[in-house]
């Protein structure tokens, strides 16, 4: 169950591509969970092509992306940006054998 509350609400309908009145009053439906889950799961892959676009063959990781063009940009090779995509690599994997 995913509760709904005036801090998520907008959010939540942004995700599902729903007019936030059209969800539940505390909750969402059994129909909009398994929406909202498919439409994370899709978000969280833009990030990780994203990842693999701009990655160059040498796998090093910066700190972060230009917004603009997609270059490594800030701090170089750092081990916590590694540390996060292994993390968020494991996570989807975990979440796909939920689906």
């Amino acid at each position: 169950m995913v509760p709904i509350s005036n801090g998520n609400r907008a959010l939540l309908a942004d995700m599902l591509g729903t007019p936030p009145e059209a969800l539940g009053a505390t909750s969402l439906e059994t129909r909009h969970t398994e929406s909202l889950f498919g439409a994370l799961l899709k978000r969280g892959d833009m990030f990780m092509a994203m990842v693999r676009t701009y990655t160059p063959a040498s796998g090093e990781l910066s700190e972060q992306f230009d917004q603009a063009n997609g270059a490594q940009t800030s701090a170089k090779n750092l081990a916590w940006s590694h540390a996060a995509f292994i993390a968020a690599f494991a996570s989807r994997k975990a979440a796909a054998n939920t689906a």
